[in-house]
């Protein structure tokens, strides 16, 4: 008996009966089909993410570089463009995980862009960029975008380090030989430099030498592992001097991989092996890094007899059937580099029901087994099998065990291009196997880009015909963005992650770290590839379902969409009762705006319809209904950013082990600026112009503006409504709390036995001071009086420091000046710390002086009835400046720009064609085009072109 009804155009959902006798008493007590399906797709309707992609200019940065971006936000199983979120918070944090800088993106049909100034704030490192909506913060990490990039910092006395490592086994421990290569971006080597090292594991330190690197820069030695240590989290600290005389240390991770140090995951498909079937067990092989390695071996079973073969496909992913008997225990044995290794597979279940699924590339239908054991079969009891692609329902199947075995044709017509899942219930909706698949149709948007006909010479304009279609060769209408760079100057991405269409259709419904996922859609054996694929969706498919809460009532989520830009907030009296129906008027300056709204029965009201600008400042007043704001209290709602943590593949510095591709984007960047300036014929010598900062009202011991950083209450304003922690901890390079790292502990004497001797106040514990800015402890002064003043005895400094960080709002705060060069450390020691320890040197101390609106110090007063509500600030939004050359003239020098150009919105018409036109930069016109975009109603394109345009 087949029933078939139409949910919706993409999707059917069946509803099959392989059973000639009636569903049983108890299926009949529980939810039927109808009801599972419909409750599912309502849950789905009310907690359908968004999908996010960021496309950037580049793939890693220089120094003081701009990073462009576009950004899509996409409903994510239609992958039409959001209806829910209006803004997206789009910020960037160091490899600590401290956040540099974070701003709001307006978005607008699906998608937002701009601008962002790598500044002096961003050193040389490796940095995360990361995306998100409020609303989807509902659903975990999983759907923020995130994506690790690098800064390179260019200057000759960086150095680049190629290391290599070695592990010599030995009885007592196992000896790590290290091979390090050291380059300055010159290409000369440090020659007789001597190097402090120290190897640490664990937060401390178990290997110190002083080491020289030969005149080639190469440098060798060996330290014995201690026996527990995990490889993933030693690493080698190297500290020199730059050409200023100061410390500056290397971090080098050790990447190393003991043979013997494997770990297998087996997983079942379906979920469990089960005893008396054939089951399909795959597995993936991961070294002590965290990456794949593909390996040989066999399963045996008690009686030592082989029963399966064991091969990985790629990157340590595989399959083997195994045909599985009851209180059987199975071990597999692998070989790896000629080490053979020993691993049990998870317990045989004796009862349960299997769900395996043939995914056959060049078939138009999958091919479903749902097989029972003999004691389920027995029960005669149905299942639902129940299809989801992209998170959306899209087929329902009742499968009775009375018939054993059953094998199902289900076409992949009904499955929209993506993840996919099955998942079997029992009929009280118990989730008892799930399996992912990947469905491909091929219809994706394809490009074809045209660049000019002839020969270009420096300055040529070149325009390039774009050409959007789909697998069927239809024109396409859409929204991309387009970037355009050298490949003699950029590296590429040669992973795929920077693909929107393997992000958004892969990637996010994937767990864990997938190594080159575009490889999977590249050039190749397709049947390979298709074959890994699979493994890839046996071993790392998931689902970010709880089941649970599905078949709940549907409660309202923690976090609201944002269709827009909006100031809401409440009204109350004192004692925290709202008020309603009162008048709330909204003043700002810049832009001009005064508006009034009224609120609500709940007190509650809400500005819209509000401009975004990269800075905003709104003053609210509230009165109560007697036309008075002494009983008045307004509360706005402020945005609290969530905190992420670190991805889970390893950072690695930017400097270390630097590829072919980047290697030679780096020396081609020099040479290019080297050529610019024998054409252009002189090199001037360089200028700093420092324009000094003022703090008005600043009591500092500094004349002003001479201190090292300066924020002023504009500077401040732009942070949005934030705490003095968040300024500081945010936006003072190397400011962090917690003792200075062992190596540079300024103000501290350690010995051997560790004790502590600690040259600071008496008002310290043995903590310290709390806070250090680059390895030195740091102190505050606020309104010209230091808190050390203001503490008392026996009283824990860093505490105090943090009451006083969450204390002071931005709203508080006119300025701020941070001490750090050696006169002004004298002249503040001088004042505040020799009265104490008239030993003190200067540059065992940093300080921060904080001036306040009031000038009273921690005393501030707020007026009654007002707020100032300054959010975050917005991503700014400018043109990209693509240079005219008007007259063609040699002397002008070779341009050497790495982003030759950037467009966030370009559209393609209905006949799918759209034109650039960009100027070339030189005689290397070797390019890169990358596009990325959509037609907002659920197609994706995504496509890197190389073009040469003759010269």
């Amino acid at each position: 008996m087949l029933k078939m009804y139409r949910k919706n155009k993409n999707c059917f959902f069946v509803l099959l009966l392989f059973a000639v006798q009636a569903v049983t008493a108890k299926a009949q007590s529980a939810l039927s089909l109808k009801q599972a399906v419909e409750t599912i797709s309502a849950y789905n309707q009310a907690n359908t993410p968004d999908k996010i992609f960021v496309h950037t200019d580049k793939w890693n940065y220089n120094k003081e570089d701009t990073l462009w971006f576009k950004s899509y936000i996409l409903n994510a199983t239609t992958m039409a463009s959001s209806t829910k979120s209006g803004v997206m918070y789009l910020e960037i944090s160091d490899g600590e995980n401290h956040i540099i800088t974070r701003n709001m993106v307006a978005v607008k049909n699906g998608s937002g862009s701009g601008y962002i100034p790598l500044n002096n704030r961003f050193l040389g490192g490796t940095y995360i960029l990361r995306a998100y909506t409020n609303w989807n913060r509902n659903f975990g990490d999983k759907y923020v975008f995130t994506r690790q990039f690098f800064i390179n910092d260019l200057e000759d006395a960086v150095w680049r380090v190629n290391s290599r490592f070695d592990i010599v086994k030995n009885a007592a421990s196992d000896k790590l030989m290290a091979n390090l290569t050291f380059l300055r971006n010159d290409g000369l080597g440090p020659i007789g430099e001597e190097l402090n090292t120290r190897v640490s594991w664990a937060g401390s330190n178990f290997y110190r030498a002083k080491i020289t690197p030969t005149p080639n820069g190469e440098a060798n030695f060996a330290f014995d592992l201690p026996p527990e240590a995990d490889l993933k989290e030693i690493s080698i600290n190297l500290t020199k001097k730059n050409k200023k005389g100061a410390d500056v240390t290397l971090n080098i991770p050790v990447i190393a991989n003991r043979d013997d140090k494997l770990s297998v995951q087996f997983m079942p498909e379906g979920g469990n092996i089960l005893a008396g079937l054939v089951n399909k067990v795959a597995f993936k092989v991961l070294n002590e890094q965290g990456y794949g390695v593909d390996i040989e071996g066999g399963v045996y079973n008690n009686n030592n007899e082989l029963v399966a073969q064991m091969s990985s496909t790629h990157k340590g992913m595989g399959t083997f059937y195994l045909n599985a008997l009851n209180n059987e225990t199975y071990t597999a044995r692998i070989t790896y580099r000629g080490v053979k290794l020993n691993f049990t597979l998870p317990a045989v279940k004796p009862s349960g029901i299997m769900l395996q699924v043939d995914n056959i590339r060049s078939a138009d239908s999958l091919t479903v087994y749902v097989a029972p054991t003999q004691d389920v079969q027995h029960t005669g009891e149905s299942y639902y099998l129940i299809g989801q692609s992209r998170g959306g329902n899209c087929y329902g199947a009742v499968v009775n065990s009375g018939n054993g075995a059953v094998r199902i044709k289900i076409s992949k017509k009904i499955f929209l291009t993506g993840v996919a899942k099955l998942t079997l219930f029992n009929t009280t909706m118990q989730p008892l196997a799930t399996r992912a698949f990947f469905i491909d149709h091929h219809d994706v948007i394809n490009f074809s880009v045209t660049p000019t006909a002839g020969h270009h010479t420096w300055g040529d304009s070149v325009s390039i015909k774009v050409k959007a279609s789909d697998k069927d060769g239809r024109p396409v209408s859409g929204n991309f963005s387009v970037a355009i760079t050298s490949n003699n100057l950029v590296e590429q991405d040669s992973t795929g992650i920077s693909n929107l269409n393997v992000k958004l259709l892969l990637n996010d419904d994937l767990q864990g770290n997938v190594e080159n996922p575009g490889w999977y859609f590249s050039a190749g054996d397709e049947r390979l590839k298709a074959m890994a694929l699979d493994n890839l969706l046996l071993t790392q498919g998931w689902t970010n379902y709880n089941w649970q809460v599905v078949f709940q009532p549907l409660k309202k989520p923690e976090f609201e969409p944002e269709p827009e830009f909006a100031v809401k907030g409440r009204v109350k009296t004192m004692f925290n009762k709202p008020i309603p129906h009162t008048g709330i008027v909204l003043m700002s300056t810049k832009p001009i705006i005064v508006t009034d709204t009224t609120s609500n029965d709940k007190g509650e009201f809400m500005f819209t319809d509000l401009y975004p600008v990269d800075t905003m400042t709104f003053k609210l007043q509230a009165r109560n209904l007697k036309g008075k704001s002494s009983n008045v209290k307004l509360e706005v709602d402020e945005f609290v950013p969530p905190v992420f943590t670190l991805p889970q593949q390893r950072i690695i510095p930017w400097y270390v082990n630097i590829d072919t591709a980047r290697s030679s984007a780096i020396r081609e960047g020099r040479l290019q600026t080297e050529e610019n300036i024998k054409v252009s014929g002189q090199q001037l010598k360089e200028v700093q112009v420092k324009a000094k900062k003022v703090v008005s009202g600043s009591k500092g011991l500094l004349a002003p503006g001479e201190a090292d950083l300066i924020f002023t209450a504009e500077d401040i304003q732009k942070m949005g409504r934030v705490s003095l922690g968040d300024i500081l901890l945010d936006h003072v390079p190397g400011l962090r709390y917690g003792l200075p790292k062992a190596a540079n502990r300024n103000s501290y004497n350690m010995n051997q036995s560790t004790s502590m001797v600690v040259d600071i106040p008496s008002v310290f514990d043995t903590e310290g001071p709390g806070y250090n800015l680059r390895n030195v402890p740091t102190y505050f002064i606020v309104d010209g009086v230091s808190t050390l003043e203001t503490t008392s005895a026996g009283i824990n400094y860093a505490n105090y420091i943090r009451t006083i960080f969450h204390y002071l709002q931005a709203d508080d705060i006119k300025g701020i000046e941070v001490i750090t060069s050696y006169a002004n450390q004298n002249t503040y020691v001088n004042k505040y710390i020799r009265r104490h320890n008239p030993m003190a040197k200067a540059k065992d101390y940093t300080f921060v002086e904080i001036t306040t609106y009031s000038g009273n110090g921690l005393f501030t007063r707020t007026t009654v009835g007002t707020y100032t509500y300054r959010p975050l600030v917005f991503a700014p939004k400018k043109e990209f400046y693509v240079p005219k050359y008007n007259v063609k003239n040699s002397s002008q020098g070779i341009d050497a720009r790495p982003t030759i150009y950037w467009n966030p919105d370009v559209v393609t018409d209905e006949n799918g064609n759209a034109e650039i036109v960009f100027y070339t930069t030189g005689k290397r016109n070797d390019l890169h085009i990358a596009i990325q975009g959509a037609d907002m109603f659920g197609k994706l394109g995504s496509a890197g072109i190389k073009i040469m345009i003759p010269d």
